[in-house]
């Protein structure tokens, strides 16, 4: 390990070298050994014994390269995995059991299938509905509640890379677009955030944003569609 004391000029530097002000030895193991003087800041660097520093730089390099082959390798095999094509259910969406090849895909990329949780069920689209149509129905919806006329707004998409409104969010509803919650919060907190990314804190806009996301997140709530 190394304790040394530097000037407040070279803290930024020794930092990068993995140094930190942070002494994690007591002070009898390094007193009496280094000068302190006023102006002056200790700084700590502790060697791990197992690593050999003069070549760690080629073996982190070797180990990206082994990384690289393996993901090409994988990423050839999922390549050759040709499975039916399927046909999309107009209701609740597609579920993830019955996507053909996910099994031998996730065997080929060494991970689990997704679990099927509450919100993978055919009831959820019901649930969705239900709090996009009182989202709708609030009193701070209305600036929300088709997309943004580029006539009206000219520049609005010049700062708006991801539009979103709840005319949008209904029409998706209906395809099953909506096959699991984070996809429905997302666009949901999506029209909040562009909101407040085009708006200033004191206009009407920003005003309905805050009202309705206070709301909406109020709903997820009582619906029990807020992870814990």
């Amino acid at each position: 390990m190394f304790i040394i004391l530097c000037i407040c000029f070279f803290v930024g530097y020794f930092k990068k070298q993995g140094f930190s002000m942070d002494i994690t030895i007591t002070n009898s193991m390094y007193s009496g050994f280094i000068k302190e003087y006023e102006g002056g800041t200790l700084m700590h660097c502790e060697l791990h014994p197992c690593i050999t520093y003069t070549s760690f730089t080629t073996v982190v390099s070797r180990q990206k390269q082994i990384t690289r082959k393996i993901v090409e390798r994988k990423y050839e095999e999922l390549n050759s995995l040709v499975m039916p094509s399927i046909e999309r259910k107009r209701t609740d969406g597609q579920r993830l059991k019955d996507l053909p090849g996910l099994d031998k895909a996730s065997a080929i990329c060494g991970i689990e299938i997704p679990v099927l949780k509450q919100e993978d069920e055919p009831n959820i689209s019901g649930v969705f509905k239900s709090i996009l149509n009182q989202v709708k129905n609030h009193h701070a919806s209305w600036p929300f509640a088709k997309p943004v006329d580029k006539k009206e707004v000219p520049d609005y998409y010049d700062y708006i890379q991801f539009p979103m409104d709840l005319q949008t969010m209904t029409d998706r509803l209906k395809r099953g677009y909506y096959i699991h919650k984070k996809l429905f919060i997302g666009d949901m907190i999506r029209i909040f955030t562009n909101c407040r990314t085009y708006n200033t804190q004191e206009t009407e806009y920003y005003r309905c944003a805050n009202l309705l996301e206070k709301f909406f997140n109020d709903k997820l709530k009582e619906r029990g569609l807020v992870d814990k």
